[in-house]
């Protein structure tokens, strides 16, 4: 399956989900690629230094940009069960190409930091993928709360949601951990570096259950 983590909001947290939802998906044994379609090769430097520091779980990376992402992913999708790919925080050829092969987008989003003008480009976007992806999937992830999120900005969050047809909303809010910038700069997972009960841990994974369990019912479905 082919993940694209996009959003136009600025340090929403979209490259350290990229890169711990990767590791998930090596840990359980799936072939996974992560792709870093970015200027600033976060996700890259990441996977550059977890090889540095001798993780023993493996988490190939690829820098792919502009024209070369959309031949690049057709060719990985044959060798890679999974694909996950952090894109470009703006409109641009890869961001557009990203969208357009991905089977599912995730967007995290910063509740009380929505900003209208950029996620209006985020949503046209993801309408003219769709012309061509009419399948793709869309689920919106609370990312980097503070202690509470007030009702306020959820509605916030849910308006944002509506505005993208079938787009969900996930049930797990991804709270700001000083932990897991420790574990990035690392080129570690939440996971790897925190305790199982650690709530950062606890809601990595159950975003990541999410993720495969809709998977699954919408095969189901079809």
């Amino acid at each position: 399956m082919i993940i694209a983590i996009a959003n136009e909001q600025i340090n929403s947290g979209k490259s350290i989900l990229a890169e711990n939802f990767a590791a998930l998906c090596a840990y359980a044994g799936r072939a996974v690629m992560l792709v870093d379609s970015t200027s600033q090769r976060k996700s890259y430097l990441w996977s550059v230094e977890r090889a540095s520091s001798g993780v023993e779980q493996r988490v190939p990376v690829r820098a792919i940009g502009g024209k070369g992402l959309e031949p690049e992913l057709e060719n990985l999708s044959m060798r890679y069960k999974d694909i996950v790919i952090d894109t470009e925080g703006r409109d641009s050829m890869a961001s557009r190409s990203a969208l357009i092969a991905a089977r599912l987008v995730i967007i995290p989003v910063r509740a009380g930091e929505i900003d209208c003008r950029r996620q209006n480009v985020l949503v046209r976007r993801i309408e003219a993928a769709r012309q061509v992806n009419p399948n793709l999937r869309v689920l919106v992830i609370i990312s980097r709360a503070g202690h509470d999120v007030s009702d306020e900005d959820r509605k916030a969050v849910e308006s944002f949601v509506a505005r993208i047809p079938s787009a969900i909303l996930s049930q797990t809010i991804i709270h700001e951990e000083a932990a897991f910038c420790a574990a990035v700069d690392e080129g570690l997972s939440a996971p790897e570096c925190m305790s199982p009960d650690n709530r950062a841990v606890i809601e990595m994974l159950n975003i990541y259950r999410e993720v495969f369990e809709g998977e699954q019912h919408q095969a189901r479905i079809a």
